[in-house]
């Protein structure tokens, strides 16, 4: 699976249709200073935050370095319950703090095959997560303040189980809400290529939940 970054396209296309609007060109930003929840034992867990876009509906606003993190912090935790915790033998994380109610109440029955890794067999080896520095579109609303962003995800996850390699390759886009001081994830586009021994079926799906 190609998992090349494509600048800011893909999280503008999803901004775009949730949002209905223009995106401007890219600028620089990340959270080299932020705080990171550390990856669990056995494994380890590359995220930074990448190239940030503002887009403006009225006066230009800042993503600030704060928000930055926090946003990024949001993506960590995800990717940790969705996919390294299972690959150590345990249950899928509690995807409530990070999910706003509407899309985590979309993630039941096959819809979720995409976004999480429920029946993965146990790594014997450490896991390595990696992706590219997340791109970033975030919205400055009339008054210059920013609630919503968008994201792409590049993750590229390796190690070994008894039954030999696995590896998890899931891209796509997720759109992140201020919501209640905390930035929590209200809409995605997902697609995931699991291979190796022991795997659940299907190895290979995509979901889409976009905000109402």
């Amino acid at each position: 699976m190609d998992s090349t970054p494509r600048c800011l396209r893909a999280p503008a296309a999803l901004l775009l249709a949730v949002l209905a609007i223009s995106l401007a060109a890219c600028s620089g930003g990340s959270d080299s200073h932020a705080a990171k929840t550390a990856a669990p034992s056995g494994s380890t867990l590359k995220l930074t935050a990448g190239p940030v876009e503002v887009a403006a509906a009225g006066a230009p606003g800042t993503l600030a370095v704060a928000d930055r993190a926090a946003i990024i912090e949001t993506l960590r935790k995800y990717v940790i319950a969705a996919t390294i915790d299972p690959l150590h033998g345990k249950p899928v994380g509690d995807l409530k703090a990070l999910f706003t109610p509407e899309a985590a109440a979309a993630l039941i029955g096959p819809a979720a095959d995409a976004v999480v890794d429920n029946g993965m067999p146990k790594a014997t080896t450490t896991v390595k997560a990696t992706t590219p520095p997340v791109p970033i579109v975030a919205l400055s609303d009339p008054t210059g303040a920013i609630d919503l962003v968008g994201t792409t995800l590049f993750l590229d996850v390796i190690t070994k189980a008894s039954g030999g390699p696995v590896r998890v390759v899931r891209t796509g886009e997720l759109v992140l809400k201020r919501d209640a001081g905390a930035w929590k994830i209200m809409s995605y586009r997902l697609s995931v290529n699991r291979t190796g021994a022991g795997l659940p079926a299907p190895t290979t799906s995509s979901t889409e939940k976009t905000a109402p």
